[in-house]
């Protein structure tokens, strides 16, 4: 064995580390010893000449032993590439849901949610609650709108089918936008009531189209001081006719008069009082005082009267009303209403020949319109017509007192007569 050249040794030991399939268990200094001999092989193949000590490790070492070495050095090496492939899955596993996660999630189209007709009554019941009658029309149009086309079941298809059912039954975008948006909020709703965030997912196939804007939104509406005059005189016409008594004469004058001096909304004029007129017109500036709960916009805030207008309000005061009226409401609304619409006054500035007559809402638009002609100061005019009263301004800052707003309102308007 001595005088074996150790080269040969190695090749025998490479040779029978595969006939070796089990080797003694030593653990003690195994990776001392595999590292020695890895140097001692270099050596070897490098300048072939080994010291006495490196010759004694070598032959001390048997053939079991280098078997068991290599397997051990070759396990271990095994065991860091086992351990780093796992890092590498678990590190992709979680790439992968990550990206998952962060995908929008998109409706199975096959999934079919579903909803009762109770749910969608209580849910307009509440969108209905504060709300003026007038405003609950359209809630219940696009309520029954929903239910027509889904059925209570919600799906893409039902979904669809509704978006093109009010596209093509409004040609307006604002009457789309309600009704979408009301379909939009009770999907909204369902979400909540029931904890699932399904529902929120197909209201993407009720957004509206993308549209181009051809003309900006400027009001065809043009309303003249000629138009009020027409009114005035198709009241005295009835009157002589016999078609309308002194009491609705004398209500209706003093309807038209009010709503073109001031601008006040229709819903506005319906709900003032005898006694809101009967301390205004006592007054030395008189000034009507409108509530907040009378207003749309739910301002709180004073309206200026035209000397037409006092004497207007005054003589239906006077024989219209006693003392103990003062809670009922002034003007005759519903029954000039009627009227002004049996009477179709002509609006000749108006192109579409369908809508070419006077409305209700009109005589705001006038007292609008007619304020630009007259100068009629701004802040004065956003006061009285209770519009556009946003802003840290009109929040924090200003407050007209009564008087002041009548004489600056009288500058611009004193001089005006409509029936003239």
């Amino acid at each position: 064995m001595a005088s074996t050249h150790p080269s040969n040794c190695i090749s025998s030991v490479a040779h029978s580390s595969f006939l070796v399939q089990t080797a003694p268990n030593k653990e003690g200094n195994s990776q001392s010893k595999i590292k020695k001999l890895h140097n001692i092989i270099e050596k070897l193949h490098n300048i072939d000449e080994l010291t006495e000590a490196e010759k004694r490790l070598l032959f001390s070492t048997s053939l079991q032993d280098y078997a068991y070495l290599l397997d051990q050095a070759e396990y271990e090496w095994k065991a860091e590439q086992h351990e780093l492939d796992k890092r590498k899955v678990e590190a992709l596993e979680q790439w992968l849901q990550l990206q998952k996660l962060q995908e929008p999630k998109k409706p199975d189209p096959d999934n079919i949610l579903a909803f009762s007709k109770d749910e969608l009554d209580n849910y307009v019941a509440h969108r209905k609650e504060g709300l003026a009658v007038k405003s609950h029309d359209w809630i219940n149009r696009a309520s029954c709108a929903l239910w027509d086309c889904t059925t209570g079941e919600i799906s893409q298809t039902s979904m669809t089918a509704l978006r093109t059912f009010v596209l093509g039954k409004y040609p307006s975008v604002g009457a789309e936008k309600i009704a979408l948006g009301f379909a939009i909020a009770f999907l909204k709703y369902l979400s909540k009531i029931r904890f699932d965030a399904r529902y929120l997912t197909y209201s993407t196939f009720l957004e509206l189209p993308k549209t181009v804007r051809v003309r900006k939104a400027i009001t065809e509406r043009i309303v003249t001081k000629a138009d009020i005059s027409v009114a005035f005189k198709r009241i005295e016409a009835c009157v002589e006719r016999g078609e309308i008594s002194a009491p609705k004469a004398r209500n209706y004058r003093a309807f038209v008069r009010m709503a073109s001096y001031t601008g006040l909304r229709p819903s506005t004029l319906q709900r003032l009082t005898v006694g809101q007129f009967r301390a205004a017109v006592n007054e030395e500036k008189p000034v009507a005082h409108v509530l907040a709960q009378q207003e749309k916009s739910r301002v709180e805030h004073y309206v200026p009267l035209h000397p037409s207008v006092v004497n207007a309000v005054d003589e239906v005061l006077t024989h219209d009303f006693s003392e103990k009226d003062d809670a009922k409401p002034f003007f005759m609304w519903h029954s000039f209403g009627k009227w002004l619409f049996r009477q179709k006054i002509p609006l000749p500035r108006v192109k579409d020949a369908k809508k070419a007559h006077l409305w209700l809402s009109d005589f705001r638009k006038f007292a609008e319109q007619f304020g630009d002609i007259i100068g009629w100061d701004a802040t004065n005019r956003q006061y009285v017509l209770a519009h556009d009263m946003t802003g840290v301004a009109w929040g924090h800052y200003k407050h007209p007192l009564p008087e002041n707003v009548f004489d600056v309102y009288m500058q611009s308007w004193g001089g005006v007569e409509l029936e003239s």
